[in-house]
Order: C-alpha cells, then structure tokens, then sequence
C-alpha cells in the first residue's frame, strides 16, 4: 500500500515538475505579469484602507435598517474621503503598472539614459482621463457650447475603469521608451543644472504617449459619443458584471499572489 502511495507521489510530482512548474514559472517572471501584480500591490493600502471607511458608512446603517443613521454631514465627510480614495482607485493603479513597466524597460537602456519612472506614471494618469473621463462642456450665452468643461463625471476613475488602467499601464510605458530608445529629447547645455535638463528631456517622451492616447480616446467620444472604458464597460458588463465590487478586487489580488508563491 505503502509502494503504491509513493509511486503516485513521485508521478504527481514527476508531472508537476515537467508541464506545470515550467509554465507557472514562466508565467511568475512575464514581465506584464509582473508589472501587473506590482501596480495592484501599490493600490493595495488605498483599498484596504477606503474598504474600512466603506464598513464604518454602510455596516451600521445596514444592520438598524436605516440608511439615514449618521447625520447627513458626518455621511457627507465618510463619502467625499471614500470617493476620493477607492472612487478614484484606476488612477492610483495605472501610476503603480506603469512605473513597474519602465523599471523593466530600463534594464534594456543604457545607464546612462533611462526612463523617468515619475514622469512615465503621470503620462499614464494623465492618458488615464484621456480614455475614461466624458464631460459636459460649458454654454455661452447663445447656448452653445464651449471649449471649457461645465463638469467632469469621475464615476470611471474607480474600479470601472481598472481594466483601461491596465491597457494603459501595459502599452504606454512603451511608447515612453521609443523617444528615450532613440534619444529623441531636448538637449540643453551642460552646464543647465541636471534637474532642469531631465525636465526637457521628458517633454517629448510625455507629449508622445500621451497625444496617443488621447487620439485614441476622443475616437470614441467623437464617433460613439462615449469615453472609451464606457465603451469598454458595456462591452463586457454582461460577462463581468461583478466588475464593480469588492469580491473582484480581492479575485485580482488572489491571482496574481499566486504567481509569487
């Protein structure tokens, strides 16, 4: 019995170690993979921490059946403190995936001309509103609109937009390294302090990754009449629509720890 157990130990283990291992092991050094679990792990304390305000605004209202329990302002601070925490959760991702990309990029560049990982997450913010945020725009006095926004709907800021966060994160580091690749830059004198010289430097980098996300985004505004991540969303809400929730962040975490462990 004994024998037996031990034969079908070693073949499990004999397979593991042949086709499984091989592609988990793969799979754990990809580096959008990696990018990916490193972006959601710099979002990680925002959620656990907006979750917490989450518990303290709708627990106790949940549990005496009424929705009315706080005063009005103390529901007022809790909700302007989660929304600009947990509703704007695609913003603070896309900076943590972009950054983890330019890392790994770097190690193809020279030393001595690397991606400004700062730089490159605030293209990826920036082209962030460029694909997900619609607005309203302001009226003249003839009633027609202007060039100014009136509004801006923040709603796909949140874990509605994470999937755009995550194209964005994983291609535009890219388009940031062409220019730095190339040397496609600005050269101002040697004798320019080194601060001010890396900010021109990064003036071409950011103005390319970013016109191409927003070339790409008013596409859609302009002939769908809708943001990309709108389009996006609706596209899949049929076959995610637990998307928006708690229990998909947690699913998103539980994955990717399985390619570190």
């Amino acid at each position: 019995m004994l024998i037996e157990k031990d034969k079908s130990k070693k073949k499990i283990d004999t397979f593991l170690n042949k086709y499984i291992i091989p592609i988990l092991q793969k799979l754990a050094g990809n580096m959008y993979l990696r990018s990916l679990m490193e972006g959601f792990y710099v979002t990680l304390p925002i959620i656990v921490f907006s979750s917490l305000v989450g518990i303290i605004m709708w627990v106790p209202p949940a549990f005496a059946g009424n929705t009315n329990l706080f005063p009005l302002e103390l529901r007022m601070f809790l909700n302007r403190l989660y929304i600009f925490t947990m509703g704007l959760v695609s913003i603070w991702f896309v900076f943590g995936i972009a950054y983890a990309m330019g890392q790994k990029l770097n190690q193809k560049l020279p030393v001595n001309r690397q991606i400004n990982l700062i730089m490159v997450g605030f293209a990826a913010s920036s082209s962030l509103f460029m694909m997900s945020v619609g607005g309203i725009f302001a009226l003249d006095g003839n009633g027609n609109p202007t060039e100014n926004f009136a509004s801006i709907f923040i709603g796909n800021l949140g874990s509605t937009g994470m999937l755009t966060a995550i194209i964005i994160g994983l291609i535009l580091p890219w388009i940031f390294y062409l220019p730095v690749r190339f040397n496609w830059t600005i050269r101002l004198p040697k004798v320019v302090p080194q601060g001010v010289s890396q900010s021109f430097a990064d003036i071409i980098p950011y103005g390319l990754s970013v016109m191409v996300f927003w070339g790409f985004g008013y596409i859609f505004i302009q002939f769908l009449g809708m943001s990309f991540t709108d389009a996006l969303f609706s596209a899949i809400k049929p076959v995610f629509s637990g998307l928006d929730s708690y229990g998909w962040l947690f699913s998103l975490y539980v994955l990717f720890l399985n390619f570190i462990t």
